[in-house]
């Protein structure tokens, strides 16, 4: 297994896959390890299995970043209200 420091995070601090991990997920960018990982994760969590799910829906997962961004910025205006 290799300890080279990717580019990107896979796993936030909770433990579930981050955006990033996400699209690289989705867009095969994955080294083998990385993609077990992934699998063995998404089998035990609902949901990032979910997240997955509904990102396979996305015309355009590069954009997943600035969805997430509006869906944060919408749930912080109701319940901030």
């Amino acid at each position: 297994m290799s300890n080279t420091k990717r580019p990107y995070d896979l796993f936030n601090a909770s433990g579930c896959l981050t955006t990033d991990g996400m699209k690289m997920y989705f867009s095969s960018k994955l080294t083998p390890e990385e993609k077990v990982k992934v699998d063995k994760h998404v089998e035990e969590c609902e949901l990032c299995n979910d997240a997955l799910q509904g990102l396979a829906f996305l015309p355009d997962f590069n954009k997943l970043d600035s969805n997430v961004e509006k869906i944060n910025t919408l749930t912080l205006k109701k319940f901030s209200s």
